[in-house]
């Protein structure tokens, strides 16, 4: 009887750790949630893309089940704190990559006018290379 309850006893342990690793689409939602929220500022465009594949995987296991009014309000709470810091992510890395055009255009637009105004200290070469003949 002693070997019948220990059995069971781990049973049921097991059976409740196999349902707490199964999460609703709702949690999933609320954990990529917090997750973005908590490293949005060092996201790369990979990492948003990872992310919105995940955000594609939640919303096909959503289908698959009804909502209550509650749920579905906090189903539209956690989408647009997802979204806002979505958007801040995208915010900065196209800043950065704003920045850094930004940065070569000007030197881009400097050595153009370094030619045109005939400057004498930058790649004054005598030498026209193999494609004069």
């Amino acid at each position: 009887m002693k070997k019948f309850i220990t059995l069971f006893s781990a049973l049921l342990v097991a059976l409740a750790v196999a349902a707490c690793g199964k999460q609703t689409p709702v949690e999933k939602l609320r954990k990529i949630t917090d997750e973005v929220e908590a490293n949005y500022s060092s996201y790369t465009e990979e990492d948003i893309d990872k992310v919105m594949l995940c955000l594609d995987e939640i919303e096909k296991d959503m289908q698959e089940y009804v909502y209550t009014e509650v749920e579905l309000r906090e189903i539209g709470r956690l989408n647009g704190r997802l979204s806002a810091y979505l958007t801040k992510a995208f915010m900065n890395n196209l800043g950065s990559t704003l920045g850094d055009f930004a940065e070569e255009f000007g030197a881009g637009v400097e050595g153009f006018f370094e030619v045109l105004a005939g400057d004498s200290e930058v790649g004054e070469d005598t030498d026209e290379g193999e494609l004069s003949e």
